[in-house]
């Protein structure tokens, strides 16, 4: 619910939103505590079938992947002087020199926009240095919400979401 309202508020100053991808996310956190696992079974050490491996990164599916991808993110945008919101630990703002760009992340997509166009460039810049992005352009669907911009504002359509739920509730009747 907060992300919506990020996204309306957004809207009323007019500004333009874009949209991001990070490429293997839980894959650039790097581990806050020791992790082990068990040998995978096509490189098991056969002299030492027992030993097990201990990680040095985030793999998939690991519970602690997503937190640590969560803290990666954020020790980067913090140590660019970006603030993370006290109330919307998603929400990212910076303010500097008459700029202010606003980032708004859920796991691996990203919201970013800003009152000056030149400015979110730079940022993205630095963004993608660090990290692997796709960039997607401007916002046209986020968590399972549609998103049709138009210059008194948005449009957020849940279709699909509807679509579905009347698709297993048939589905159950049957």
């Amino acid at each position: 619910m907060v992300q919506k309202n990020q996204l309306q508020q957004f809207t009323i100053q007019q500004n333009q939103l874009q949209q991001l991808d990070v490429n293997n996310t839980f894959l650039q956190g790097c581990l806050s505590e020791d992790v082990f696992m068990p040998q995978p079974p096509e490189f098991v050490d056969y002299d030492n079938p027992h030993h097990v491996c201990q990680l040095r990164k985030a793999i998939y599916r690991l519970k602690q992947a997503p937190r640590d991808w969560y803290y990666e993110l954020r020790s980067f945008l913090l140590y660019f002087g970006v603030i993370n919101s006290i109330i919307d630990a998603s929400l990212f703002v910076f303010r500097g020199q008459g700029t202010v760009i606003y980032l708004l992340v859920y796991v691996d997509d990203l919201i970013v926009t800003d009152n000056t166009s030149s400015a979110i460039s730079q940022f993205l810049q630095q963004l993608s240095a660090r990290f692997s992005l796709k960039d997607l352009r401007h916002l046209h669907y986020f968590l399972g919400v549609e998103v049709i911009s138009y210059a008194t504002g948005l449009f957020l359509i849940q279709r699909k979401y509807i679509t579905d739920i009347l698709h297993t509730s048939q589905g159950s009747n049957e």
